[in-house]
């Protein structure tokens, strides 16, 4: 199997990014939430994650149930937010497990992310300096898993004014 993540923080626009990309045309799209809440019924509210590490084990078997695709193409996060509010990493051997070949982190503008956050949801508890270390940590997390693992990764960063992702 050929998996690639498309990851970053909540509201930084992995879905549009992925649906408007004719290059993943031939890849099988899955949002790694979805898996979990299709496989075990739970849901995320306000963006933050009950148990990281348990949700983990249940996208796992979510992917070895529902996933029978060569090439998949994965919507997800390298770090999540917890009950806390507090930033946890996803332990890389998820990705190994995934068979990730290749990260294509998504980064924007805090204050951006913040907009299009509130756009879609009407209300957030994240403010911009939050968003500003979670993208930040997730950019980390991405260069040294990738190391780590021996895979490819890239970064795109939304750019305001041409209204689209630049490497």
């Amino acid at each position: 199997m050929k998996a690639i993540l498309i990851c970053g923080i909540h509201g930084v626009g992995k879905s549009s990014f992925i649906k408007n990309n004719a290059q993943f045309n031939s890849y099988a799209k899955y949002s790694c939430s979805q898996l979990i809440k299709n496989y075990s019924g739970l849901e995320f509210k306000d963006k933050k994650t009950t148990n990281v590490d348990g949700n983990q084990n249940i996208l796992l078997k979510a992917v070895q149930y529902f996933v029978k695709e060569k090439h998949v193409l994965y919507d997800g996060h390298i770090t999540l937010f917890n009950k806390n509010r507090s930033i946890e990493t996803i332990d890389p051997s998820v990705f190994k497990s995934l068979n990730i070949e290749h990260f294509i982190m998504l980064k924007a503008p805090p204050t951006v992310i913040y907009e299009r956050i509130l756009k879609r949801d009407g209300t957030t508890w994240l403010t911009i300096d939050i968003i500003e270390k979670a993208q930040e940590n997730e950019e980390k997390k991405v260069v040294e898993y990738s190391k780590k693992m021996d895979v490819t990764y890239e970064i795109f960063c939304w750019n305001e004014q041409l209204s689209d992702w630049e490497k």
